[in-house]
């Protein structure tokens, strides 16, 4: 334990006590006020937390390990705000970095405010608000000196003579590990933010680290994940696939409404749905396997950019971080170059022209996943791989 003692103009006697735990993040900081005077005094009383934080710094990195926002729960309700570099968290794929400028900023909020927090991608400060948090101030103000200084303050007290008034508060000073941030019993744990697709990200962790208590290595864990996956979604695959070889079987009918309507859109649009129901095609059960698989896929993304355990996570040679980009890109490229294959495997229904077109869809994907995550490009490419391996059987079996 460490105290810090001061006596204030107005007479009180200020008190800091910090008790520190070996082995854990969070520390127990007392805030007292010992009134020696002979009359009651009033006084307001609360945690300030002050830090030079050089935001310039993090503006101009824009480095997803060195972002900086803050976020508070009042009336069970997380909010963020992003100060500088990085973005916000549970951004999806595409998101842009947000940004601010280092020009002073003042932000206060008044009522039930569990705890407020100070967090990067992957670390947080927390600081916890006393029992009942029912009438709490928190204020967080950012000067042009880059000073950042947070107050998480009580109503004003009076305080009798020769009485003592103590308030308990909490700090947790760590990674945003989710079973660390649980244990503090205030709903912390929402700072890992998955965003939308949080429903999903909860079970991807749990899969991840349940394989992961027997491989060691979280890219050996993402392709587990992608065949496990792609076997979820195997009854769709196969739909897909027989309802691509029917739609390839009728393409000479196709062609043949085509020149009897073409001057009769609305006609050939009728004859072309009743051609689908007599076959019992659909159309649109060709997309499903892919679009079912977007929500998963920015799922992972999210589990990728804001779980702790992913930080710095190797794989092997080259790959040293799942959570960053591959950094010679031979992923990514791999990655395009299993598109172009699946593409010439997978049954076409398109016209010449169309098919060209999709033809630059590899190319397109490429120069997107290249700064994508490691993690995020070895599903993607498991996932083109087996689905190359299952047109190939399919194309036999037929």
């Amino acid at each position: 334990m460490v105290s810090f003692t001061k006596t204030l103009a107005n007479g009180l006697k200020a008190v800091k006590r910090y008790d520190f735990t070996s082995g854990k993040y969070t520390i127990d900081v007392t805030v007292e006020a010992q009134n020696p005077a002979a009359k009651e005094i009033s006084a307001l009383m609360g945690l300030e937390w002050i830090g030079k934080i050089e935001l310039r710094k993090y503006v101009d990195r824009g480095d997803k390990d060195f972002g900086l926002s803050y976020a508070f729960m009042k009336e069970s309700k997380v909010e963020f705000k992003n100060l500088a570099g990085g973005s916000a968290s549970g951004c999806t794929p595409g998101c842009p970095s947000k940004k601010t400028t280092t020009e002073p900023f003042e932000f206060i909020n008044k009522g039930d405010i569990q705890w407020s927090s100070f967090e990067g991608e992957y670390f947080a400060a927390v600081m916890i608000s006393p029992p009942p948090a029912e009438d709490m101030t928190l204020t967080i103000k950012g000067s042009e000196k880059d000073l950042l200084k947070a107050d998480l303050t009580l109503p004003f007290v009076v305080i009798a003579p020769n009485q003592t008034i103590r308030i308990p508060y909490r700090v947790y000073l760590g990674p945003k590990k989710v079973d660390n941030l649980r244990a503090l019993g205030v709903g912390a744990e929402r700072l890992v933010n998955f965003g939308f697709f949080g429903v999903l990200a909860k079970p991807i962790i749990w899969v991840l680290n349940l394989t992961h208590s027997v491989t060691g290595n979280y890219g050996i864990d993402i392709i587990l994940l992608s065949i496990l996956i792609k076997i979820i979604f195997l009854p769709l695959t196969q739909m897909s696939f027989k309802s691509m070889k029917e739609m390839q079987k009728v393409q000479p009918e196709m062609k043949r409404l085509q020149e009897m309507y073409k001057n009769e859109k609305a006609r050939l649009q009728q004859e072309v749905m009743l051609l689908y129901k007599r076959r019992k095609i659909n159309p649109l059960s060709g997309c499903l396997p892919v679009l079912i698989q977007i929500p998963a896929f920015i799922a992972l993304y999210n589990v990728l950019q804001n779980t702790f355990e992913m930080r710095h996570a190797p794989f092997f040679l080259w790959i040293r971080d799942l959570s960053a980009k591959d950094p010679i890109y031979i992923t990514p490229l791999v990655m395009g170059t299993t598109m172009v294959l699946q593409q010439k495997m997978t049954p076409s229904t398109a016209d010449p022209a169309q098919a060209k077109m999709m033809l630059l869809m590899p190319i397109v994907f490429t120069f997107l996943f290249l700064n994508f995550p490691s993690g995020l490009v070895i599903y993607w490419l498991v996932n083109n791989v087996l689905s190359i391996a299952h047109q190939y059987y399919m194309n036999r079996k037929m």
